[in-house]
Order: structure tokens, then sequence, then C-alpha cells
């Protein structure tokens, strides 16, 4: 079944754009394309803005990798996308989702240029709003998203809070959907139909930017409001504020932050099909990423992505013996894997295999502090913390507040 579930996506791959593959990444970010690498390096771009704005305005920052395909059309997207996202009525131009060791956005990049950087800031919204809040409603998680994704440059100032008129014009024409609906929507369902959809977005806006700006004409302070007690009348309040036409705005001024150009170059259909399936095995339906992973192996049989995302598989799946197996295999085959070298850490039996793949985590990424505080553990159990056995910097580290 997975060797029939290869052939069939690698057709899909195929059709996409085989051997058509950049990469250029920054810091944190990585981005993965099948357009041209311009593309690629405006879309990181366009992201790290969106960091530096968010920072600036809310200190928002969801402190993890991100994992970006800019994808050339509709076809390449729906190859990567959910199946919820794949109805015909529903026109989707990206989708974001958060694992535990990275966040990944995938949208397309064939509208116009300020559209796509749009659609990023909607997605990234989403990731920042996945860390703060994972528990999040749809309405509030989408209308962040709605929100911060309008936040509009001008000069040397940021807008906040600009009516978006497309919202605007479906509030005004249209029936609203019930509070009750909107309040009880479940996550990662979508509303009936493209219309429905269409009014659910466009609520779910207009009670953000109420809740976040209807209320004080104070600036800005944080990310998200306070959602523990809404108004009794909620909904009259909300249309009330949509009907004044009366939206508040907050400026305040830009500073913009000197960005490190991004590191291109091309990549191999295996490791592409690699990055796929690290996408897919975090999301709605992990065992879709078995195919994308065994035919980037059967074109390269040490890519460490794809052994990677084989175990990590395993491991969501309580498969210690194979997560084991096909971990060992991918920390063997390339440089220290943040992700394979922590879930291996879990799976050691003895205290010496642990700090050795938590060392090798944190060669990956020093600033985890996930693989820190489990290092720290060790050397508080076994009383090497601040002996002369122990680095000083190590020491220093785990006596910070976010370790003792």
């Amino acid at each position: 079944m997975v060797r029939l579930l290869a052939c069939c996506l690698l057709g899909i791959f195929a059709a996409s754009g085989k051997d058509t593959w950049s990469l250029v990444e920054s810091a944190s970010i990585r981005v993965i394309s099948d357009d041209s690498p311009g593309v690629a390096t405006q879309v990181l771009d366009d992201l790290a803005v969106t960091q530096s704005l968010l920072r600036q305005i809310t200190a928002a920052d969801p402190a993890l990798p991100l994992r970006v395909f800019a994808l050339k059309d509709q076809s390449s997207l729906r190859a990567f996308a959910p199946d919820r996202l794949k109805r015909g009525d529903i026109h989707t131009f990206g989708f974001s989702h958060t694992g535990p060791h990275a966040a990944f956005i995938a949208l397309r990049t064939d509208r116009p240029a300020s559209m796509t950087a749009e659609t990023l800031r909607h997605e990234y919204a989403h990731v920042v709003t996945a860390a703060l809040s994972p528990e999040a409603p749809a309405w509030l998680d989408e209308g962040l998203s709605e929100f911060w994704g309008a936040l509009v440059v001008e000069g040397d100032h940021i807008v906040v809070g600009r009516p978006i008129a497309r919202h605007l014009e479906v509030l005004r024409k249209r029936k609203w959907l019930p509070m009750s609906a909107m309040l009880q929507q479940r996550r990662g369902v979508l509303p009936s139909n493209a219309d429905r959809v269409e009014m659910f977005y466009a609520q779910a806006w207009a009670m953000v930017h109420y809740l976040l700006l209807g209320q004080d004409t104070n600036a800005l302070a944080n990310y998200m409001p306070s959602t523990s007690t809404l108004p009794a009348n909620f909904e009259a309040v909300v249309r009330q504020y949509v009907d004044n036409g009366r939206f508040r705005e907050t400026a305040m001024a830009w500073q913009p932050q000197a960005q490190s150009p991004g590191r291109a170059s091309t990549i191999s259909e295996a490791r592409a099909l690699a990055e796929r399936a690290h996408l897919l095995v975090f999301g709605e339906q992990p065992r879709s990423a078995l195919a994308p992973a065994q035919q980037a192996l059967a074109l390269n049989p040490t890519e460490p992505l794809a052994l990677e995302v084989i175990g990590t598989y395993h491991f969501l799946n309580n498969q210690p013996a194979l997560a084991r197996e096909w971990l060992t295999r991918a920390l063997a085959a390339g440089p220290p894997s943040y992700g394979a070298a922590i879930y291996m850490s879990l799976l050691s039996s003895t205290s010496v295999d642990r700090e050795r793949y938590l060392r090798a985590a944190i060669q990956a990424r020093p600033d985890s502090d996930v693989a820190w505080r489990r290092l720290c553990e060790i050397f508080k159990a076994d009383g090497r913390l601040g002996t002369a056995g122990l680095p000083l910097a190590e020491t220093v580290r785990c006596r910070t507040p976010e370790h003792r």
C-alpha cells in the first residue's frame, strides 16, 4: 500500500516541477519552493518583516523554526493541503500548522505579491496564536489571523486595525451567522459552504477588532485580547461597531530591522520529497507522510530527513523499536537533527544515552530550552551540577531560572 501511494504521489510531485525545487534559508526560516528562487527569496524577506512587525508591536514570537513552502499554483498547493481544504467550493491560498519542533506554512505564489504577503502574514499569525494559546477557539484563531494579517506599513509608520473592505461588504450585505454558531465552531472544521466560510472570517475579524481596539482608544499592548468574559450582549455590540463604521486604527513608528541575506541553493528531488513528508507527518493525517518519505529513500537511501520522518511516524504511533531503528539511521546519515535527537533521548534507557542525544539536540539547536532543561535534570540527578567535572558554561546555563 505504501509503495502504491508513493507512486501516485511521485506523479503529483513530478507534475508540479521535477528537479526545479529551490531552498532559501536564513536564521530559523527555511523556504522551499517549486517557483523561482527570486520568489522564494521574496517570501523569506516578507516573513522576516512580518516577524519584525509583530515583535515590535506586541513582542509576540513563537520561537520555533519555520518551514515555508512557496508553491507556484493551486495544483502544487493541493498536493500538500489537508483534505478539508481540497473541497471544490473552498478557495485555499495557504494553510499552516505547528508541530512540536517546527511550524509549517504552505502558500500559493501565483497571485499579486501584495496578496501573497497578506496570506503569509495571516498564516504566520496562526503560528503565533498556536504558540501563545494552543486551544484558542476557531473564531479567535481566524479573527486574529485576519486582524494581524491586515497590518500596513506606510512610510515610517505601522498602521494596525485598518478596516478590511471585503469583510465590511460581506457584513453589511449578508445575513450574519448566529453568535452561538460562531462561538461553537470547531477548530479545523470549515463551515458547510463557501458563503458561510466567507461570513465566518468576516465576523471573526470584526469580533477580534472590537475586542482589541473597539473598547479602548489606547494603543495595542497585546497580541490577543482577553476572552475569559465576553460582553453579555457581544453580538449586539459587534453589530453596532460594524454599523457605525468608526473602526479605530492605531499607528506607531516603524523601525525596520536589518535582515541577514538568505542563502539560496537548489535541492534534490529526494530532499524536496523529504521536506514535504516532514510537513505531513505533523499534520492531520501523519500516515500520508510515509509515501513521500519512502519515495525519497528510493531516490536516495541515505536521505536523513526522510529517515527521520519515518522514525517520527513510528514514535508518534507508540512503536518504540521501529522508531529507534529509523531515527538511529537518520542520525548516522547526516549532521545532528534536533527532532531525531530529542526523540532518541526519550527512547533511551540509560542516562548516558539520554545525555548523548540531548547534547546532539543542543548542537542542532543551541537555544532549545527543552533540551537544556532535560540535560540539566541529568546533571542535578547525578550530582555533577556545580562540580569541576561540568564546564562552567553548562553550570551557569542550568542555574538560570528557566532550567532550575
